[in-house]
């Protein structure tokens, strides 16, 4: 990092300024690394380490897990600003942000075990997907 902070407070998330101010420090570290990692077909672990950072992976987390529960319309904008730095990081993270909210959502995840998931996107930076996204082709 070049001595310039992202961190984004979990309690002070809502706050768009701050959100944005993270992304416009980000995206160009994420834009200058974009061109290697399509190279190289590297997943860019250190552009999520920097989300993780910032306090980014966990925006969409229920309020009561210590995320913001942050809405479709600003989640499009989080995932389209960091896109322009680089499109790969930006789809992991959409796949964080709608996994997230779909467990907090769904009755099916014993409650327990999404407290354990959530504490563990929130405090260690987790990521979390579906297996079987698309079943029809074998994912």
């Amino acid at each position: 990092m070049d001595g310039q902070s992202t961190r984004i407070a979990v309690d002070e998330a809502q706050d768009d300024d701050r959100i944005d101010a993270a992304l416009a420090v980000l995206r160009p570290r994420f834009a200058a690394r974009a061109a290697g990692y399509d190279r190289s077909g590297e997943i860019a672990f250190d552009n999520l380490a920097e989300l993780r950072e910032a306090g980014l992976l966990a925006l969409a987390l229920p309020r009561a897990h210590g995320g913001r529960a942050i809405g479709l319309r600003r989640i499009s904008t989080i995932v389209a600003d960091v896109a322009r730095g680089d499109p790969s990081t930006a789809l992991i993270l959409a796949m964080q942000y709608l996994q997230s909210g779909s467990v907090g959502r769904s009755a099916a995840w014993d409650d327990a075990v999404k407290a354990e998931l959530f504490a563990s996107i929130r405090d260690e930076g987790a990521l979390v997907n579906a297996l079987r996204v698309e079943p029809e082709l074998g994912t």
